[in-house]
């Protein structure tokens, strides 16, 4: 089994940062103080002091339309994964800068359309059931594991012979691919989104343009001609095996999403069908789950912005998609919190001003991410809206899980 470490060996796109480093020197204590108290451990949510006989009863909140997105977005992905493919199969059949384009274009599609689904609080990632979650937890290491080692998985200048693409002893077969997978370390990764990011964005597109190979005459094996046909072999081998790389590794793609699809099918666990008077009910453990994980997206937030402040590697690099992904973190904390999943119905009327903050920081925030040209100081009003998000989803988890009398059950009823 092949293990290539090369770490810290990173062949980079060009990057142009977002706003002039001098000018993010005004903001630097405010964006790494702000920082460091978010990424404080979330014990707020975690280790709330609540009734543990509270958290398993339940409380009036169709779920439904969670569920509904979660199915719809899951089999978005795979439609966007198939037309992934099709692109891949048009771009190595003339791997031309239209095909180029295409084929970039595709993988932009498809991983955008993951990264809004992994954002939510998934049923399989809330399961009860320990095994669910691993496997759930494998499935997106499969599927979207990053930062990557080129190196590990391809040649760089300063090492031709480097990655497992040049290892013609590695067969280039998805269940190959998958035991090279996080061999020895995360960032050992041959499979997934991000391989085939670096692949697509990062090679040349002369990387899979095959060679002419026509009949060659017969050589002596010391004569310098016959050296380099034997080089212009393996190099064409090599070209071979990494069109085929490209081909192994989306349809991998395609049915680890598939898989992953069936998981959350079965649906969220402590959830009642409806009551006499057809109310949907679930239970208050699940719900702060929920926040918890929208929590941890609000964290995932705050350093795909820092990578984009300081132009540094992050999410997305290669694809410079990394403030697209940012904003798809957000849009799944405003569909989960508000519409058309509304987690803040179970706070009661008296705290609406702790809701009004949260809505209205969230859309501030995301106005601003989604924003085309971003200055200095709208980049500093940014930090700081998604340096409050985590705080204001701690005051959420509390508020739903005080057992107050607006949420306090009795007898299965509010």
């Amino acid at each position: 089994m092949a293990n290539y470490q090369l770490k810290g060996l990173v062949h980079r796109p060009n990057r142009t940062p977002r706003v002039r480093r001098s000018r993010l020197a005004l903001y630097t204590g405010a964006l790494f103080g702000l920082i460091a108290c978010s990424e404080q451990p979330d014990g707020s949510v975690k280790d709330q002091q609540v009734n543990q006989r509270y958290r398993t009863r339940q409380v009036n909140l169709n779920i439904d339309p969670l569920q509904d997105l979660v199915n719809a977005q899951s089999r978005q992905g795979i439609v966007l994964a198939h037309a992934l493919r099709l692109a891949i199969e048009q771009f190595l059949q003339n791997p031309d800068e239209t095909q180029q384009a295409k084929v970039q274009t595709a993988w932009l599609n498809a991983h955008s359309a993951y990264a809004a689904l992994s954002s939510l609080p998934l049923p399989a990632l809330l399961a009860l059931d320990s095994d669910i979650t691993l496997a759930t937890n494998k499935l997106q290491y499969q599927i979207d594991a990053w930062p990557i080692e080129p190196g590990y998985l391809d040649s760089l200048p300063a090492y031709p012979g480097s990655g497992i693409i040049s290892d013609i002893t590695v067969p280039m077969t998805a269940e190959s691919l998958q035991r090279q997978h996080g061999f020895t370390d995360v960032q050992e990764v041959s499979i997934g989104f991000h391989a085939l990011e670096y692949l697509i964005f990062a090679r040349e597109r002369s990387d899979f343009q095959l060679l002419d190979s026509g009949p060659h005459p017969m050589k002596s094996p010391m004569n310098s001609d016959s050296r380099g046909t034997l080089n212009n072999e393996l190099k064409s081998e090599v070209i071979a095996r990494r069109r085929d790389a490209l081909r192994v590794i989306a349809e991998q793609i395609t049915l680890d999403l598939a898989s992953l699809l069936a998981i959350n099918e079965a649906g969220y666990v402590s959830v009642d069908g409806d009551t006499k008077e057809g109310e949907k009910r679930v239970n208050v453990g699940l719900v702060l789950s929920a926040v918890k994980h929208l929590r941890q997206v609000a964290l995932q937030a705050i350093e795909d912005n820092q990578h984009l402040i300081t132009a540094d590697i992050g999410h997305g690099d290669y694809s410079a998609s990394g403030q697209q992904l940012l904003a798809a973190k957000l849009e799944s904390l405003r569909l989960t919190l508000f519409h058309p999943t509304n987690l803040t119905v179970l706070v009661a009327a008296d705290e609406a001003g702790t809701l009004d903050a949260l809505r209205d920081t969230l859309q501030e925030a995301q106005s601003n991410a989604g924003s085309e040209t971003i200055t200095a100081v709208d980049q500093a009003r940014l930090t700081f809206l998604l340096a409050a998000l985590p705080h204001l989803l701690d005051d959420l988890g509390r508020l739903i899980g005080q057992p107050t009398q607006a949420l306090q059950t009795s007898e299965g009823a509010i």
